[in-house]
């Protein structure tokens, strides 16, 4: 099957491109995921905060306490904490505000970690974009 784009001003007007059946099928199923990601990341990215606050506060299932902590251990891929790098930044960040008892304010992780206020903020919203991309698939990817 043979499919040619049509979007001037695109610099992919007029490609063509050629696929089975199947990997058409596979294609329009990734570009659907891919447009849903963008409508509604946010959508997700709430959802997941939604879900850590519950954690923070004791209201949630225990299976669902058990399958964000399986993802929170999934987000460090060296399996320990790491205060230099972004990613386990984001992890110890997000255990810190929501799933120990003590619940620490962003200025208290800020202190704790040696961090600017506004660097454990990011962290955060990282943490929890990527987070969420764990619990809910390709749709919770925010396109920038």
């Amino acid at each position: 099957m043979q499919v040619i784009v049509d979007d001037p001003g695109s610099g992919l007007d007029g490609l063509t491109c050629h696929f089975t059946e199947k990997e058409l099928a596979q294609q329009l199923l990734l570009i659907a995921c891919v447009l849903m990601g963008r409508k509604h990341a946010r959508h997700y990215q709430a959802e997941t905060r939604h879900i850590l606050e519950r954690i923070r506060d004791g209201a949630a299932t225990p299976e669902e306490a058990e399958l964000v902590l399986e993802a929170v251990r999934m987000m460090n891929e060296q399996g320990e904490i790491n205060r230099q790098t972004n990613r386990s930044r984001q992890v110890y960040a997000l255990t810190l505000k929501y799933i120990t008892p003590e619940k620490f304010t962003n200025q208290e992780i800020a202190e704790v970690l040696h961090l600017d206020k506004s660097t454990v903020f990011r962290d955060v919203s990282t943490g929890i974009a990527r987070l969420a991309v764990l619990l809910f698939g390709l749709v919770a990817i925010e396109f920038k």
